[in-house]
């Protein structure tokens, strides 16, 4: 009797356990396809994310996605006539050759910063002091007093845009509405503060249109105020008068030669 139970009930624990199995299966059957819905779907963001910012979304980014380089315009006038004619705010970096040898800020080599310079949409210019070109001895007076004019224009602009821009030590970062006007500032800014200036620029920008709106007309007019004359890297301490000496030596000594051949009889002279 127990053994004719057995074979009895062993047979429909058999259909139970497979009847179990068969209902499980849709629902894990489900389960997997919502899994894969997931995944399609996380694919499909990161490809968006991928294509919108030109990278893998990271902050760093990939080797393979590295931005280009900042193309710095040196140019002032050029650049402030780019940026008026598009709309477009100016971001102006006065350093100099030496800090831009040793200094590690405004380097603008991480990914991000070039993405943020990117993605604002600014007018990149560097200024630079002007330097002054050594005058060959065998130059002549009219050469000198020309190289001796450039550099006094060029100097000149310089002072005005560090006077301007209320520049004291560098390397400073300005950042100035589409019409030249000064919004902000950074001296010697790391990686972090660059960029975050750059996210929030639009800000800036909205906020300057709001006050000009509001600016009454007679004020219109008005300079900006003004700054120190002169920004650390100038070549001349004394604003180039010793190698204006320099070059007037120069001069004084062909002035000389001249004298002495005349004064002996040069052949050469009657030429």
């Amino acid at each position: 009797m127990n053994l004719t139970k057995r074979l009895l009930v062993l047979p429909a624990l058999v259909l139970l356990v497979a009847g179990a199995q068969a209902q499980a299966r849709p629902s894990r059957r489900k389960s997997i396809r919502k899994l894969k819905d997931k995944i399609r779907k996380a694919r499909e963001a990161y490809d968006r994310n991928k294509e919108s910012n030109g990278s893998d979304g990271s902050y760093l980014g990939r080797a393979g996605d590295a931005e280009k380089p900042v193309e710095w315009m040196t140019d002032f006038a050029a650049a402030a006539r780019l940026a008026s004619e598009e709309k477009r705010p100016m971001m102006i970096l006065f350093s100099t050759r030496e800090l831009m040898e040793k200094s590690r800020s405004c380097t603008f080599d991480a990914n991000s910063t070039r993405r943020a310079v990117r993605k604002s949409k600014v007018v990149p210019v560097r200024i630079l002091p002007p330097v002054r070109r050594p005058v060959d001895k065998t130059a002549g007076k009219e050469e000198i007093a020309g190289r001796k004019e450039l550099y006094r224009k060029e100097l000149k602009k310089y002072r005005e845009l560090v006077k301007r821009y209320l520049i004291s030590s560098g390397p400073s970062l300005i950042f100035a509405a589409p019409d030249a006007k000064r919004l902000d500032g950074l001296v010697a800014p790391d990686k972090a503060a660059i960029e975050r200036r750059l996210w929030h620029l639009g800000d800036l920008l909205a906020a300057y249109e709001k006050a000009r709106s509001k600016k009454k007309p007679g004020d219109a007019g008005k300079p900006d105020a003004a700054g120190p004359a002169r920004a650390p890297g100038e070549d001349e301490k004394d604003g180039g008068k010793a190698e204006e000496k320099k070059d007037d030596e120069v001069v004084k000594k062909q002035e000389k030669e001249e004298a002495r051949k005349k004064a002996a009889g040069d052949p050469d002279d009657d030429f």
